[in-house]
């Protein structure tokens, strides 16, 4: 029996993690990035120019409009104050590095938006 490699491509939201598919226990799977972005776009989600995905929810869309601003401290982002404590962007995670490094001081069990999305459920 050979091993093979699969190359495939799936689309998650940014947001809340959805997967894109026809129902929550089934993830579909693209053979090319575009093929992937064109189906997402075709469910009514949304691709900004930053490449941040975001699926069809009420809350999703709202938060791709208002990603300008932490969305704990309401900061807005500042792109070059990348300090640990700074006002950038953490990735595509919606909240600034200031937010998520006091996060990370409340010790590893907590639960809170930032460290676990489902928590805000």
């Amino acid at each position: 029996m050979p091993i093979r490699t699969h190359t495939c491509h799936s689309v998650v939201c940014d947001c809340c993690q959805r997967v894109l598919g026809p129902d929550e226990e089934f993830q579909q799977h693209y053979d090319t990035e575009a093929s992937a972005r064109a189906a997402a776009v075709d469910e009514d989600w949304t691709i900004t120019p930053d490449g941040t995905t975001v699926c069809d929810a009420d809350d999703c869309q709202a938060a791709a409009v208002t990603r300008t601003a932490c969305r704990r401290c309401r900061r807005p982002f500042a792109p070059d104050d990348k300090g640990f404590d700074g006002a950038a962007q953490e990735g595509n995670s919606g909240f600034c590095l200031g937010c998520v490094d006091r996060c990370h001081e409340a010790g590893a069990d907590h639960r809170c938006v930032i460290c676990t999305p489902e928590a805000a459920q």
